[in-house]
Formats: structure tokens, C-alpha cells, sequence
């Protein structure tokens, strides 16, 4: 589901799914902390906390990471522990 913002009586959701692709190209052990769905409601981006990675689940399109490369750590390409995630009026991440 996505959230409306401001949230309106009667029209404070949209469903974007009802079901999410299996997760077998990727390591995904269910530890969602963080969600942010893009402006078009198409992409749902997960931050998973165990695997230092953040993911992205775009309907019948197999789940991709798109952040971090599944070791915790501070260089470009790592995460640690990621506990949210938001997304700025340009989409970015």
C-alpha cells in the first residue's frame, strides 16, 4: 500500500501489489526496517538491516539490489545496518 500524504478521510491508501515476487536471486532474511515507495508507485525500495543492502521490488520485474553489497562496512559501496530510507522530490534515494 501506499500512504497519501496529507492522509484524507476515506482516500489515505493506493494497493501497488498484492503479492512480491519470491526473493531467490537475492538473500533477503525478512528484516525490513525501512520502506519508501518511488512517486509513480511502481518501485518499493527496502532497506534490509542484516544484509547491509538496500533492494528494489518493481512488480513481476526480479527483485534487484541497488545499494550496498551485502558486507557491513563505510566504503561507497557498503551499508551498515540500514535502518531507513527515504526518497527526495527529484527520486533520489
Amino acid at each position: 500500500m501506499k500512504m497519501k500524504n496529507p492522509l484524507e478521510y476515506g482516500e489515505n491508501a493506493t494497493l501497488i501489489t498484492d503479492s512480491i515476487p519470491s526473493f531467490t536471486s537475492l538473500p533477503f532474511n525478512g528484516t525490513a526496517v525501512g520502506l519508501c515507495v518511488d512517486n509513480t508507485g511502481t518501485s518499493v525500495f527496502i532497506s534490509d538491516y542484516y544484509y547491509h543492502e538496500i533492494i528494489r521490488c518493481n512488480g513481476n520485474i526480479p527483485i534487484s539490489r541497488i545499494y550496498g553489497n551485502g558486507t557491513a562496512g563505510n566504503a561507497s559501496n557498503q551499508l551498515n545496518n540500514p535502518t531507513s530510507i527515504v526518497m527526495d522530490d527529484n527520486q533520489t534515494l
